[in-house]
């Protein structure tokens, strides 16, 4: 059981390490929703958006914990998918990386939790009709520790 005491500041790490789904989503429902391409065409609108962004942040890709982890890492690590799929839908940022320079697409994918990499994956836009399941099976399976092990780092 992880010990949610070192998460107390951070009420998304809480839910997550809970597995506490509800209280997640209320968390995430909160927070302003940002900007889409396009939609920000003045600088007060660029600085609306910025104090947005800073926001969300504070909340969903918090890093301020043991292991520099974001919400969506301990997600990863707790092999939690409903958790992944809602800080994504809330806009999480995937490539933040944790003390080991590790994303949390790097963290799912290496540790086989292709579920979860598939959400981030359908979540970054870059990334959607680019990468198939197949694609992320491939890359879970030369993750094995045989004969692979140092490209993936596991």
């Amino acid at each position: 059981m992880e010990d949610i005491s070192k998460y107390a500041h951070s009420p998304a790490h809480v839910a997550v390490a809970r597995r506490d789904h509800a209280a997640l989503r209320h968390l995430v429902s909160s927070i302003p929703r940002l900007a889409k391409a396009g939609e920000v065409n003045t600088e007060a609108e660029s600085l609306a958006a910025e104090l947005k962004a800073d926001q969300v942040f504070a909340i969903i890709d918090r890093c301020d914990v043991p292991g520099r982890e974001t919400p969506l890492h301990l997600a990863v690590r707790l092999r939690d998918a409903v958790s992944a799929e809602i800080l994504m839908c809330a806009g999480a940022d995937w490539s933040l990386q944790n003390e080991h320079d590790w994303s949390a697409l790097q963290e799912a994918v290496c540790t086989r939790e292709e579920a979860i990499a598939m959400i981030i994956a359908h979540h970054y836009q870059p990334l959607v009709g680019k990468i198939s399941a197949t694609q992320v099976s491939r890359i879970t399976l030369s993750s094995l520790p045989f004969p692979n092990a140092v490209a993936c780092g596991c």
